[in-house]
């Protein structure tokens, strides 16, 4: 029999706040972190808005001295994990080192750094080029920084997969407490917004407005014109059940199940085709035992591209006449879209069952025909909820759907 996984701490970074309660909190409030860039230039962008995070103090968490030695990358998820850790009251020791694991997923890692060193490589050649910098452009360096930040020996991975980076990783992860390879796991996901990506999802044409009028991130409307980019991290404590029962954890949820699917879809591309979408669903909602029926609320991957219709046609495919019946909203308006930010997701279903209140899509005011459903504008809404469904869907065709649910003693 596998073990349980539950969630007992959760630690966020974000443009709308720097801890998951202030996060969450912005989401029930409609208020978006998204703002005009200062970070870089955006002269010469039709895009000017991005999810950029504030008054961030590593050194309130992390020795200064190694700071100096650290991508911004690493430094959101180490902070982040210490959060989590603290707000589990999970202790490592040198006995329980080897039971615990991190795992993270990135999209890009610290592209900043890599960027650095290499055009200091170029223009100066390798022997004036900072050697420091090169063992920090691999992407597997925040698990690494992470791990030796908490002292971890245990499982150490990180997945790279575009959009569903993060909710590998923490599949990953559950899967190494339902094994019982590890007791605990920290998983999420990070990912930065600096200028050498902006540039290039501007030069793909990604963000809005993609019409050249008004920039604006507004999901499932039928004046969507493309989504804004944003970063930050969500980290979560995976623990098998047992080992928090034992140590009287507080357990904001379970990891119920999972179900990943791919298409055929061209590399830059989200699948038109709803099937494989509509297969990840329910494979989720098979893997965790439940049916459409069972749904309080889907936390929507739409992001103000054509996505926002194939994702509705997939739910519809699924759940058939229930689709009108459920809670859906896309969240990411709140800090802007970014690749590795999985974990944030799931803080949000987290925090929904806790106080039985589900986020707004917030600029949504013009109903599309090809969407639909009932997409929760503008305003909370207080309602019960047990059964969270996550859907992720990336470019390139990787499909994850997930189920978070209230955690019952059975």
């Amino acid at each position: 029999m596998k073990n349980r996984v539950v969630i007992t701490g959760i630690g966020a970074i974000t443009s709308a706040g720097n801890d998951a309660e202030a996060f969450y909190k912005a989401c029930i409030e409609g208020r978006s972190g998204i703002k005009p860039i200062t970070a870089f230039d955006t002269a010469n962008y039709p895009s000017k808005l991005g999810g950029m995070v504030e008054n961030f103090s590593p050194e309130k968490f992390i020795d200064p001295m190694k700071i100096r030695r650290m991508d911004k990358v690493s430094q959101l998820a180490i902070v982040s994990a210490i959060q989590a850790i603290k707000d589990s009251g999970l202790l490592i020791t040198p006995e329980n080192s080897e039971r615990a694991g991190i795992v993270i997923g990135t999209a890009y890692g610290g592209t900043a750094t890599t960027e650095e060193f290499y055009v200091g490589l170029l223009k100066n050649g390798p022997n004036a080029t900072n050697p420091m910098l090169f063992p920090i452009t691999v992407p597997n360096t925040a698990a690494s920084q992470v791990s030796f930040e908490l002292k971890i020996k245990g499982p150490n991975s990180t997945f790279i997969q575009k959009e569903i980076s993060a909710e590998a990783a923490i599949c990953y992860a559950a899967r190494l407490i339902m094994d019982n390879r590890s007791d605990a796991v920290i998983a999420g996901g990070v990912d930065e917004l600096n200028s050498i990506l902006f540039h290039a999802y501007c030069t793909l044409g990604v963000p809005s407005p993609r019409d050249k009028k008004e920039e604006v991130f507004r999901p499932f409307d039928k004046r969507r014109n493309g989504l804004i980019v944003g970063e930050g991290t969500g980290i979560l404590v995976l623990e098998r059940l047992e080992h928090a029962l034992n140590r009287n954890a507080n357990i904001y949820g379970e990891i119920a199940g999972w179900g990943m699917t791919g298409a055929n879809s061209d590399v830059s591309n989200y699948d038109e085709n709803p099937e494989t979408m509509t297969e990840a669903m329910r494979l989720a909602l098979k893997s965790s035992n439940i049916t459409v029926d069972d749904i309080d609320y889907i936390n929507a991957c739409a992001n103000g591209t054509g996505l926002d219709a194939t994702e509705t046609k997939a739910i519809k495919n699924l759940f058939g006449k229930k689709a009108k019946e459920i809670s859906i909203s896309s969240t990411k308006p709140i800090t802007g879209d970014f690749k590795g930010m999985g974990g944030l997701r799931i803080i949000t279903a987290l925090l929904s069952i806790r106080d039985n209140m589900i986020p707004p899509t917030i600029n949504y005011s013009v109903p599309d025909i090809e969407c639909d459903l009932d997409y929760v504008p503008n305003n909370a809404r207080k309602a019960e909820v047990n059964n969270v469904l996550i859907n992720t869907f990336s470019n390139g065709g990787s499909n994850v759907a997930m189920v978070i649910k209230r955690y019952k003693q059975s």
